[in-house]
């Protein structure tokens, strides 16, 4: 299944067990995408959190930081700085948005249970969400987005 267009997060696990021995970011369609660089892919989540939730994928299949060299670690820094501008430019997360007043920046550096609950490519979970939220809420309604909003 080709996806174009984030999808409610229950088929997340069903897409998974439809890509045997292939990697999910390796093979993703490109309509995702929001921004892509020498290095890095800005794209929105194919089956989100939450609302505007976006990841930065490693173009390289690594696993780990570690495993990124100083260009892609160079410009990894450069770009979070310019994902969270755009999320703040959009008025995605401010003080007055539906979604949240700060931007959470996540990732794993294990994977656990590999295939079934996360993808062993390196990539960073991007959304909204409110100030001294304890725990990631998720949204059943999180794919019904304007993917144009942050698109800036």
């Amino acid at each position: 299944m080709e996806i174009t267009k984030p999808l409610p997060r229950e088929k997340y696990t069903e897409h998974l067990q439809n890509l045997p021995g292939q990697c999910a970011f390796c093979t993703m369609s490109s309509d995702l995408n929001i921004r892509e660089s020498e290095y890095w892919i800005w794209a929105y989540a194919a089956f989100p959190y939450r609302k505007y939730h976006t990841l930065l994928i490693a173009k390289r299949h690594v696993t780990h930081f570690s495993e990124l060299n100083p260009s892609e670690l160079l410009e990894f820094s450069e770009l979070t700085g310019q994902i969270e501008d755009t999320y703040r430019k959009s008025t995605v997360i401010n003080s007055d948005s539906l979604y949240g007043n700060q931007l959470y920046i996540s990732w794993r550096s294990r994977f656990i249970d590999e295939g079934k609950k996360s993808v062993a490519h390196l990539h960073i979970h991007f959304y909204p969400r409110f100030a001294n939220e304890l725990e990631t809420v998720q949204d059943p309604n999180s794919w019904d987005i304007d993917p144009a909003l942050l698109s800036i």
